[in-house]
C-alpha cells in the first residue's frame, strides 16, 4: 500500500500535428505529423467518417496506442480502419490526441482532413 500519491506529471507540448490523407490509386492513407518522436504514450481517437462541410464533432472512438513514427510521421490507417473501415472519397475525418502519463492525460489535440480523390 503507497500512502502517497504520486506526483501530478508535467505534459510538454503535445508533438502530433497535421492528419495527412492520401488516396494513390484507391489506397486510402491516414498518417499523422510529428513535431518530434513522444516521450510518453499517446492515446489516438478517430470519429467515424463526416461530410466535408463539418467543423466540429464530439464523437470519438478509441483507436489505441499512436504507433512509432518514420520519418516525422506516424500511419494510423491500420487502426482507423479497425474501427472505421469505410473512408468515402470527400468526407471529413477528425483525429484527437492526448498524452498520458501513469494514467494521469494532458489537454486533447484535434486535427483533421478530407479524404482526397484518387
Amino acid at each position: 500500500m503507497v500512502l502517497d500519491a504520486p506526483d501530478v506529471p508535467r505534459f510538454g507540448a503535445n508533438p502530433v500535428g497535421q492528419l495527412i490523407i492520401t488516396n494513390t490509386r484507391g489506397v486510402i492513407a491516414l498518417k499523422l505529423k510529428l513535431a518530434r518522436v513522444p516521450g510518453e504514450d499517446i492515446v489516438v481517437w478517430g470519429s467515424r467518417p463526416y461530410s466535408a462541410g463539418t467543423t466540429y464533432v464530439d464523437h470519438f472512438t478509441i483507436l489505441g496506442l499512436l504507433p512509432d513514427p518514420e520519418r516525422g510521421l506516424s500511419e494510423i490507417s491500420e487502426i482507423y480502419t479497425a474501427k472505421h473501415s469505410l473512408l468515402p472519397v470527400g468526407s471529413r475525418v477528425f483525429i484527437e490526441t492526448v498524452q498520458q502519463i501513469d494514467g494521469w492525460q494532458a489537454l486533447r489535440k484535434q486535427t483533421s482532413a478530407i479524404v482526397p480523390a484518387p
